[in-house]
């Protein structure tokens, strides 16, 4: 039980850390959704791929 809550914190640690470092991207550079929603939806299945591989 103890590994799903360390799976889901780290989890949430890596979503917010990637919508930080697009927030910081420049506009003029590069396109950023402004919808967070889908930004933590693609970061959360591409963990979840990886566990399921067991890569993580």
């Amino acid at each position: 039980m103890n590994e799903q809550y360390t799976s889901l914190s780290t989890t949430s640690n890596v979503v917010q850390a990637v919508i930080d470092t697009l927030k910081g991207l420049d506009p003029e550079n590069v396109t950023v959704p402004s919808d967070t929603t889908v930004i933590m939806q693609d970061v959360q299945a591409a963990i979840a791929r990886q566990f399921k591989q067991g890569g993580c």
